[in-house]
Formats: C-alpha cells, sequence, structure tokens
C-alpha cells in the first residue's frame, strides 16, 4: 500500500490507468463472492482462489518488484473466471 501511496502521490493519471486494470477483475471478484453461498464447496473455494489471484494481480499492477506468490495475468484471470462460470 505504500508503494502505492508514494506512486499514486507523484503521478496520479498513472495510477488511475492501473486502476483501470485492476477494477473489472475486483469487480468480478465481489460478484462472485456475493454468489458464493450458492454452488458446492468446490466452487466456494474456486471463488476463494480467484479472489486471491486478484488480489495478486493488484500487486502485479502497482508494486511489480515485490513480486507475487502465482503467475498471474488477465488470460490467466479470465481463464479462472470462465471455468467458474462452468461450475455449479
Amino acid at each position: 500500500m505504500l508503494v502505492r501511496l508514494d506512486r499514486a502521490q507523484a503521478n496520479p493519471v498513472k495510477d488511475r490507468e492501473r486502476a483501470a486494470l485492476v477494477a473489472p477483475w475486483v469487480e468480478s471478484a465481489r460478484r462472485l463472492l456475493v454468489e458464493m453461498s450458492q454452488g458446492s464447496a468446490e466452487r466456494r473455494a474456486a471463488v476463494e482462489g480467484f479472489r486471491w489471484m486478484v488480489e495478486e494481480y493488484r500487486v502485479s499492477v502497482f508494486a511489480q518488484e515485490l513480486g507475487t506468490s502465482v503467475p498471474v495475468s488477465p488470460k490467466r484471470l479470465q481463464e479462472q473466471l470462465e471455468a467458474l462460470k462452468g461450475m455449479a
């Protein structure tokens, strides 16, 4: 958070651009979490995994030098989201 705060103060336009990259994934995770009570335990675990992927993506966008615990990209997020849509 401190890295992002420093960078946002230095270049607020770039921070908004980065936030726009992350926002659709955050919204998808939020919607899935609201719906999480419905569905199997497997789906709930997958939704939680997707939420953590979004957090890792946020790190990769705002503070890449920190690194992520798992490889994450918009393509990987989209694949996981599609897989979740196919789960009951």
